[in-house]
């Protein structure tokens, strides 16, 4: 596991809510090695991915927050909370990578909401690692592949699956 694997993971999780694919884990962990982007250029940079303006390409921005919370937290966010990122959002003050990364490291320690990332996370990366032959990684990369992942990640709990 490289050193950017669970930041790349959570950024799986909260736009896709779906484990990484090798292929693109590799990727994101070997463009951010290598300093060619940064975390937050990376959370950027899925905003502007096919697979993102497939999902959330025709949505308001409210329904956009709303989704990164129910993949993150398997919850709607708090009314304050919407209407925050929503603004932020809106007037460009934040772009939509950094209001992800915001919200997915913004769970308190300990909370309800830090323990559903940590056993989204804990399932994704053992998924990953288990696509070990490019069989195995070829038969998860592809729409119903991904659409299978996000249905059993949506079962995850702070309480596991």
């Amino acid at each position: 596991m490289g050193q950017f694997t669970e930041a790349v993971q959570k950024l799986y999780i909260a736009y896709f809510n779906r484990p990484a694919d090798v292929s693109g884990l590799k990727y994101w962990e070997k463009q951010i090695e290598s300093g060619k982007i940064s975390i937050e250029g990376a959370a950027q940079s899925f905003s502007e991915q096919i697979e993102y303006q497939r999902s959330y390409g025709a949505k308001s921005t409210t329904e956009v927050v709303r989704s990164l919370y129910q993949n993150l937290f398997a919850r709607e966010p708090d009314s304050s909370g919407l209407q925050y990122w929503v603004k932020q959002i809106d007037s460009k003050a934040v772009s939509i990578g950094n209001a992800a990364l915001a919200i997915t490291n913004g769970a308190t320690p300990y909370s309800q909401d830090a323990r559903v990332i940590l056993n989204k996370l804990n399932f994704s990366s053992d998924f990953t690692n288990k696509l070990d032959t490019p069989t195995k990684a070829a038969t998860y990369e592809s729409s119903t592949g991904f659409q299978t992942m996000n249905a059993i990640m949506s079962s995850i709990s702070a309480y596991g699956e």
